[in-house]
């Protein structure tokens, strides 16, 4: 067989067109921070790492404890409900931890007139995808995720464990990270690829 990185290489120049698919997918939800599309585009994502074969964790974030914990870094946006996720990919459990950690939220959109195309329409010009969120950062989120899609079709096994954790509040505070620690998931190291 081939070097294990020169197959999952070669799986993500196969899944590309995939990947970007689900980068319009995701732009679209308009997962603007406090609106239920926040919470909808997080069950969106479970259910996306769920069909790539990952373990899912997808809970409800207990916001009335979160929020007095003294090391709770804030929220300036108003929420009732939010929602973490965390998809793993195990190792054999020999090896280091490796959380790929990316935020779904978006900022409002601000004046509609001064958008030239519609903000969550994910309209492609050549190579670009443009859309509210789609660079900050649900094609960082989303490369995240296929880059474990990627390590599955090309059948290679990991010695540790690799997390995808979709958070939200990232735009506003920090409520997600700090909700996926709170919750257990930590790694040895972790990447936002934003």
């Amino acid at each position: 067989m081939a070097d294990p990185a020169a197959r999952v290489l070669d799986a993500v120049n196969a899944l590309a067109p995939s990947m970007l698919a689900l980068i319009g997918e995701v732009v679209r939800i308009p997962s603007i921070g406090g609106t239920d599309a926040e919470n909808d585009a997080q069950a969106f994502v479970a259910g996306v790492l769920g069909a790539a074969g990952l373990e899912v964790d997808h809970w409800p974030i207990d916001l009335p404890s979160l929020s007095v914990d003294p090391e709770f870094p804030g929220m300036e946006v108003d929420r009732t409900e939010a929602w973490g996720v965390v998809g793993r990919r195990p190792g054999s459990g020999d090896g280091a931890t490796l959380m790929l950690n990316g935020h779904i939220d978006v900022v409002p959109i601000g004046d509609p007139d001064s958008w030239t195309r519609q903000p969550f329409a994910a309209e492609t010009d050549g190579a670009r995808i443009h859309g509210r969120g789609a660079c900050d950062m649900k094609a960082g989120l989303v490369a995240a995720m296929w880059a474990a899609e990627a390590i599955r079709f090309a059948d290679v096994s990991l010695r540790g464990d690799l997390l995808v954790a979709s958070v939200q509040g990232e735009e506003d505070g920090g409520l997600g990270t700090f909700a996926t620690l709170r919750r257990g998931w930590t790694a040895d190291a972790c990447v936002i690829p934003e």
